[in-house]
């Protein structure tokens, strides 16, 4: 890993830093994509997650599946929330 950012910091022209970061901009998007189907996997409606966001933890339950997020009630909050699926863990 040392060696790829050394040779990062060695490039000298916009063009081949744009390559580069076209590179890893479409396997973070493959990695997202891999993260996303992994939770859409081990969730199902009814279960009890864990959800992890930028206010805390906090502990709810699956109302609802989409494609990229899930309807859930949490525990001590009124109203149900719109929660990504890859902040969200079976408990």
């Amino acid at each position: 890993m040392k060696n790829l950012i050394q040779k990062i910091q060695k490039i000298d022209n916009s063009v081949d830093l744009n390559l580069v970061v076209d590179a890893v901009r479409a396997q973070q998007k493959k990695l997202r994509a891999l993260e996303l189907a992994q939770a859409k996997m081990s969730l199902n409606v009814g279960d009890k997650v864990k959800i992890t966001a930028k206010q805390g933890n906090f502990v709810g339950k699956i109302l609802d599946i989409k494609r990229t997020r899930a309807t859930c009630s949490v525990e001590g909050r009124p109203g149900t929330f719109n929660v990504p699926l890859r902040i969200m863990e079976a408990i």
